[in-house]
């Protein structure tokens, strides 16, 4: 007679399967996560999706998060890119194998490792979910040093064609105007609630967007301070900006920048920043990138 536990696990691969058939894809992908990681007992989920031409994965823009305060660790790496043999999510590509890592401090692939002290994570498990050809590798993470979690790897194996599926009907962009707008409001929904500071900017460092975190970190009350307005303004070195640009020229994505901003009232305030450069033509590029405000933590350090 099967356990509990095995009836638990049967019932939890059906709903997969019939999420799967949800038309809505992000949505679909998003309660797939919060399914599994409630099931095995994970803290924090995200989803990498390999992209239409097969040359990248990248971040999608939905996860799990048992605690809010987990969510600045996920949008760090929001739209963020990873090749071949890249970070945990590459590598795993690259193996084909699951890739758990026990202490993520101690884990030099692994690009967030100086936030993750921050935000309480340690236990990392990184699979691609098997199909007839990868296209979507799935990251958990626990507040506490994990083993192969079997199980959980053992049900993404039977569900996996379904979750591939779910992701290649992404690709196809089933009902396109529908799946724009609806994309188009999540994301603004993601980057207005961030707890991070989020922006675009034109490549001379004029900030042409910013989230209302940005603007506190910056010291001002509307997004109406910070638009408009160079990086350069902002920098206790002004030079900084040019030497950011210099440094996207030979590589797309710039991580764990520590700087410093100085606000219109004087006061300097440490920052960690992540920043990727987007083609948008030949010839024409633009910035996104992430703000994490460090001075609490270097006051700290330095008493």
């Amino acid at each position: 007679m099967p356990s509990t536990r095995s009836i638990e696990i049967l019932r939890l691969r059906k709903t997969v399967r019939a999420v799967c058939q949800h038309e809505d894809v992000d949505r679909a992908l998003a309660i797939v996560l919060r399914l599994l990681s409630e099931a095995h007992g994970w803290a924090v989920a995200e989803a990498w999706v390999m992209r239409s031409d097969g040359s990248a994965f990248e971040m999608a823009p939905v996860c799990y998060c048992r605690d809010d305060r987990h969510r600045p660790f996920v949008d760090v790496a929001l739209g963020f890119v990873v090749d071949r043999g890249i970070g945990l999510p590459g590598a795993a590509w690259e193996s084909g194998q699951p890739i758990v890592t026990p202490d993520v401090l101690a884990e030099p692939r692994f690009a967030r490792a100086v936030l993750v002290g921050e935000f309480g994570l340690r236990g990392a498990l990184t699979v691609p979910v098997p199909a007839a050809e990868p296209a979507v590798i799935l990251s958990f993470f626990d507040t506490q040093p994990r083993e192969l979690d079997l199980e959980l790897v053992e049900s993404l194996t039977e569900v996996g064609p379904d979750i591939a599926s779910l992701v290649r009907r992404r690709h196809q962009g089933l009902d396109l105007e529908r799946q724009f707008r609806i994309t188009e409001q999540r994301y603004r929904s993601l980057f207005d609630r961030s707890p991070a500071g989020l922006f675009i900017a034109d490549m001379d460092g004029t900030i042409v967007d910013g989230n209302p975190s940005l603007t506190k970190i910056m010291g001002g009350a509307t997004r109406a301070y910070v638009v408009g307005r160079r990086f350069s303004e902002f920098f206790v070195d002004p030079g900084e900006w040019t030497r950011i640009v210099a440094r996207l020229s030979s590589q797309p994505s710039l991580t764990d920048l520590e700087l410093r901003l100085r606000r219109d009232d004087g006061e300097i305030r440490w920052i960690l920043t992540n920043i990727v450069k987007v083609d948008d033509k030949p010839g024409a590029s633009h910035v996104e990138g992430v703000l994490l405000d460090l001075t609490e933590r270097k006051t700290k350090e330095t008493s």
